[in-house]
């Protein structure tokens, strides 16, 4: 469990995150159908669109990987030992432009880290301030 489960997360998401994102969805543009058409918001003068940016991290080891693989017959997989450095991403996110991008730097802002004892410090709020 990485902690999105857990109750007291769960009730703040039902409670509280959710409806104050529903209270800015009418500035928000809607994506629909299919080929999911945007609609842009009906915003009157003075009133700003917002682009709602999400954030994600995710760790997984370098070594994981499928238990099944297409091989020749008798062949095997070569697996090593152990699973590998840990490798932590952090990237920001939106439904209308994918990842999010810095005017100033070519590409996005993913931030790839491999944290442990012999590696890089561990993901914290100084990190995050910094890729954003």
């Amino acid at each position: 469990m990485d902690g999105h489960e857990r109750p007291d997360v769960v009730e703040y998401c039902d409670k509280i995150f959710l409806p104050a994102m529903e209270n800015y969805e009418w500035c928000m543009a809607q994506y629909n159908g299919e080929n999911l058409d945007q609609k842009e918001p009906n915003l009157q003068p003075g009133e700003k669109r917002i682009i709602a940016q999400f954030h994600d991290e995710s760790c997984f080891h370098a070594n994981e990987f499928k238990k099944s693989a297409w091989l020749e017959t008798g062949a095997t997989v070569l697996q090593n030992k152990s699973r590998g450095w840990l490798i932590h991403v952090s990237d920001f996110i939106n439904e209308e432009d994918g990842q999010l991008i810095h005017q100033n730097i070519q590409g996005d802002i993913i931030i790839i880290i491999y944290p442990g004892a012999a590696g890089d410090p561990w993901w914290d709020t100084k990190q995050l301030l910094g890729q954003i």
